[in-house]
């Protein structure tokens, strides 16, 4: 008999596992389709395939899938999308096919379907390759994302104060700014615990672990100001990008419309509020905006528009709805940019809104180059890695812009400016054509301003802006940089007797214990990471890390590993005691008040660290921060309940 040939192997590209080449009758290639769905709240992005998550961020582990594909009679592909992954209403898909031939296409759904079917419809354009992949991932969603300022935007509009400050000044002693401070400027997990525990009724100057976090926060952000200048700009939001389907906006229009958050005391008057009677969830913002997408060199990018009200794009919240009419589209006048999923620079402060704009740049991208012989995948790898770590100069290049537009008369419109801009944007399409950006010997810089700190390289001391506020930050940094650390003293002060529950102490022996496995943990992760306090890798405000990591890099590892650690000690405290081999109804509340008493009372004080001499964590109980927070409410509500009582019967006394 003979011996079957086995079937060739091949690499599949994405996932780097040999993959079985299987004969077929239909031809089949199997490629990764990107969709980016808009729902009626916003905009909701989702991947429709397989092989990306190591090169996408905010993957979700919630898979659902597409139940049937089939073509309607106008040559349209359908698509029927499982009902759990459609939960609202959807008005607007954008679709990013990934393959060799990249293609960027719009779909639209109407918020006036019944949602009964949940059906996506593909045009025959929008078909570039036969595929019987049926899974879709949530990847991101529309959602209030704050905006901030940088050196490039602020080079550009060339105005601005120094507002910021006070308002991180003032979050150390007062709940409702330090509150509005965390929603507004963090809305991130990270700041959760902080949020819950001032809406409790914590006081920041009262409160050893709240104190130090929002402290560890201001600090960030402070950083945050003297390296990057990043302020954050209340009047304004990061949004997606959409196109708007129905026609209705001119050139120079824009629908913008957001949603509620904080105390929102920071909206001012450019404001027209929606849905009549009442405080409304979501605000339309009307007048002039400026939008740009980073990064931005041209003084071309930041574009001023109108925004107005497009009755029919009321569903639309939290993402800038562009025109669909004109000679050039707004979003490719910033930056050359498109709406395949890129965050804008919304903002509508009139004291932010340049008075003048200057004509957009062109950003055709060059023609790439062509290559005369037939391509080896296997040996152009190696070339095409190396040619891209030579040629990849997109940093160098921004940062000669921001030394040239500080020194320059014109700033950024100067000639050098203007020419670093281009060569940026060569820079930028590199890994497309191929065509490298060069910066010539007149665009070296001889001297750098001293907000850059290059302290190897000859600097000045910068008169524009963005030198006045790095000198005045600095100095604010240098006389409150010290983050006060908890100690014995503050233990025996501010011990909180409203945290103890009857028969909280059967479970101190268990929570010493797991007390002790938390901090070794934790502490290990800070040396690993070379983190230096508790506050910091917990709130995710990391000053400084070792110079094996990088915070831009290693961001999102560092907040996976923490929420680990946290998801670990959920776990010792969900496992139940165990008395002479029968399980035991536990307390949860005396036990998280044990867990309370064994970090915070002074008894216990520096006996977990007794090796090394590190700082006593705070950040153990809070793990279970609902329960805290639980016992917290009920415990002050007993308190002021008795108080109240006893105010009576004193009074009764008296008129006796």
């Amino acid at each position: 008999m003979k011996k079957k040939k086995p079937l060739p192997v091949k690499k599949c590209i994405h996932t780097k596992r040999p993959v079985k080449k299987r004969p077929t009758t239909t031809k089949s290639h199997t490629k990764s389709y990107f969709f980016w769905l808009f729902w009626s709240i916003g905009i909701m992005n989702v991947c429709m395939g397989r092989g990306y998550y190591a090169h996408l961020e905010g993957v979700s582990i919630t898979h659902a899938g597409v139940t049937e594909m089939k073509s309607t009679p106008n040559k349209q592909t359908e698509i029927l999308v499982g009902a759990d992954i459609i939960t609202t209403p959807v008005c607007l898909i954008q679709t990013l096919i990934s393959s060799p031939l990249r293609s960027h296409t719009l779909i639209i759904l109407t918020p006036r379907l019944k949602w009964s079917v949940k059906k996506l419809y593909l045009r025959p354009s929008m078909r570039k390759f036969e595929s019987k992949v049926t899974k879709l991932d949530v990847l991101s969603w529309s959602k209030f994302q704050p905006c901030f300022l940088n050196r490039q935007v602020i080079s550009l509009l060339s105005t601005l104060g120094v507002k910021a400050v006070d308002q991180l000044d003032s979050i150390l002693t007062d709940p409702l700014k330090a509150y509005e401070a965390l929603e507004i400027m963090s809305p991130a997990e990270t700041t959760n615990i902080p949020k819950k525990m001032l809406l409790c009724g914590y006081k920041p100057d009262q409160e050893p672990f709240l104190s130090m976090m929002l402290q560890t926060f201001r600090a960030g952000k402070m950083l945050e100001l003297r390296t990057r200048t990043r302020i954050f700009v209340p009047k304004g939001r990061s949004m997606m990008g959409c196109l708007d389907e129905t026609a209705t906006l001119e050139y120079g229009q824009v629908f913008v419309q957001v949603s509620r958050i904080g105390r929102n005391k920071l909206c001012g008057d450019s404001f027209s509020m929606l849905n009549g009677n009442g405080p409304a969830e979501t605000i339309l913002v009307l007048g002039k905006v400026v939008v740009a997408k980073n990064p931005c060199l041209h003084p071309g990018d930041m574009r001023v528009l109108q925004a107005v009200n497009v009755p029919a794009l009321h569903h639309m919240v939290d993402c800038v709805v562009f025109l669909q009419k004109g000679q050039r589209p707004h979003p490719n006048e910033c930056s050359g940019s498109d709406l395949d999923g890129y965050v804008y620079f919304v903002c509508w402060d009139q004291e932010l809104i340049p008075p003048r704009q200057v004509e957009p740049m062109d950003y055709d991208a060059s023609p790439a180059i062509e290559l005369n012989h037939d391509v080896q995948i296997e040996f152009r790898k190696q070339d095409i890695l190396a040619n891209y770590m030579i040629n990849d100069s997109l940093g160098v290049i921004a940062n000669t812009h921001t030394a040239f537009a500080d020194k320059e008369q014109l700033k950024a419109e100067s000639e050098e400016c203007i020419e670093l801009a281009k060569l940026f944007s060569i820079a930028v399409d590199f890994p497309k054509t191929g065509v490298p950006a060069e910066i010539p010997p007149h665009l070296r810089v001889k001297e750098y301003p001293d907000f850059m700190e290059k302290l190897d390289r000859p600097t000045y001391e910068s008169k524009r802006v963005i030198g006045k506020l790095f000198r005045q930050v600095k100095d604010i940094a240098s006389h409150t940089s010290h983050i006060k650390s908890f100690t014995l003293e503050v233990a025996k002060k501010l011990y909180d007797t409203d945290m103890e529950v009857d028969g909280f102490e059967k479970y101190l022996k268990d929570a010493c214990f797991h007390k002790g496995d938390f901090d070794y943990k934790l502490a290990n992760l800070m040396d690993y990471y070379g983190i230096k306090t508790e506050a910091e890798i917990l709130g995710g405000s990391i000053i400084k890390l070792s110079k094996s990591f990088n915070m831009r890099r290693d961001a999102e590892s560092i907040s996976l590993a923490v929420r680990a650690l946290k998801k670990e000690a959920r776990t010792w405290f969900n496992k139940r005691r165990t008395n002479s081999g029968t399980q035991e109804d536990d307390d949860i509340y005396a036990k998280a008040s044990a867990w309370y008493h064994v970090t915070y009372h002074p008894s216990y004080f520096g006996c977990y660290h007794q090796e090394k001499s590190r700082e006593h964590f705070l950040g153990f109980p809070w793990c279970v921060y609902d329960k805290l927070i639980h016992i917290k409410k009920n415990n002050s509500m007993r308190r002021k309940h008795n108080w109240s009582l006893e105010d009576q019967f004193t009074s009764s006394l008296r008129l006796s």
